[in-house]
């Protein structure tokens, strides 16, 4: 007779301490704090942001921002951190940056980027690109 079992997978990492080897279960990526610049030309925009400053003990395994709520992008290289979008002129954007590991996404940092016009200078770009406050419990996979 068979008896059925119950399995539960814990994602876990191991953590040297002085008493020797731990083992405590993994977490989510923090969020990504910094946006470190950014620059608005004719009609792109790039970014560039800092490491989030805990990455749930299981490294980052890509970064992903989503445009819209529609258009979603991953981005794999730690090096750099820069992101690219097409923008029309006199539109609204919103932009959501997520941080990655396998047990699971970051909150979010929000990013709303208004009326964007062919003369806007660099101090008006400060004006106008904020930087939201994060989602406390948003650490859901986006759509």
């Amino acid at each position: 007779m068979k008896i059925p079992v119950k399995v539960i997978l814990l994602l876990t990492v191991n953590e040297f301490s002085k008493n020797g080897w731990s083992v405590s279960p993994s977490a989510p990526v923090s969020s990504v704090y910094t946006i470190t610049s950014f620059e608005i030309s004719s009609v792109s925009l790039q970014l560039e942001w800092e490491r989030p400053q805990s990455d749930g003990g299981l490294g980052i395994s890509n970064y992903t921002t989503t445009l819209r709520g529609t258009s979603s992008q991953h981005i794999y290289n730690e090096m750099g951190y820069k992101l690219f979008f097409k923008l029309l002129y006199m539109e609204h954007y919103s932009l959501q940056l997520y941080a990655a590991n396998c047990a699971g996404y970051s909150p979010p940092v929000n990013i709303s980027i208004e009326d964007i016009a062919a003369d806007t200078s660099y101090q008006e770009l400060q004006d106008i690109v904020h930087t939201g406050k994060h989602s406390p419990t948003t650490t859901t996979r986006p759509h």
